[in-house]
């Protein structure tokens, strides 16, 4: 089971980048300097999600990170049993608390590798 990490969608990653480079493009050809910064942030955003990971189990803990990198939420485990796939959501079974959800925004090759490797329902 371990290092898994759950990725960002590629979809929602590239259409944030694309957006972020067409508003940066509108910018500059009708001089709207105050449009270049959600074209900066959004193509920042789109990068970020497509090299970041949002999810990641190692080293008996699971994280759940921003696009920045940075851990957001920590959760120990000792293995696959600490961990749930339950329909759109992964839970920690010691805690009962939701770690990551696993619809919209995560690859679904990701979910369907993290889901043989942990129990559900």
């Amino acid at each position: 089971m371990y290092p898994v990490s759950l990725r960002y969608s590629k979809v929602l990653s590239i259409s944030c980048l694309v957006v972020g480079i067409l508003l940066f493009v509108v910018a500059l050809l009708t001089a709207e300097w105050f449009s270049m910064l959600p074209a900066v942030i959004l193509g920042l955003l789109g990068t970020l999600m497509l090299v970041n990971p949002m999810f990641v189990v190692h080293d008996g803990e699971a994280q759940m990170r921003s696009p920045l990198g940075f851990t957001t939420r920590r959760h120990p485990v000792t293995g696959p049993a600490d961990l749930r796939a339950e329909s759109k959501r992964l839970v920690h079974v010691p805690t009962g608390k939701k770690v990551a959800s696993l619809g919209f925004g995560v690859d679904k090759g990701d979910v369907q590798r993290l889901r043989s490797s942990v129990p559900g329902n």
